[in-house]
């Protein structure tokens, strides 16, 4: 679920002409979800999705990095958050703490 969002995503950033096309983008990953639902969160499937979301945060970082080298004037932003958290079922959106 998460490809399509990855094949837009690295194009809007090491792409010239699309990188000139925009000043926010957003990258909304619904794999994470996705896997708790189907898996609950102590799967090793959820462990191999989080990898890949820990490497896709690494990318945009280094990618930051070196866009700063060449742009040191220009401010850059990343914000990585969540919009809810997960019981140990899965579930998510209700009133526990762990939601």
């Amino acid at each position: 679920v998460d490809n399509g969002c990855k094949t837009h995503l690295y194009p809007a950033l090491y792409d010239e002409e699309q990188l000139q096309q925009w000043n926010v983008l957003i990258a909304h990953f619904l794999g994470v979800d996705h896997v708790g639902h189907r898996y609950h969160m102590n799967h090793p499937k959820m462990a191999e999705k989080l990898g890949e979301m820990n490497t896709m945060i690494e990318n945009v970082t280094q990618w930051i990095k070196q866009y700063k080298q060449t742009h040191a004037d220009e401010d850059v932003l990343l914000l990585i958050f969540g919009d809810h958290g997960m019981t140990a079922t899965g579930d998510h959106g209700g009133a526990t703490k762990d939601e």
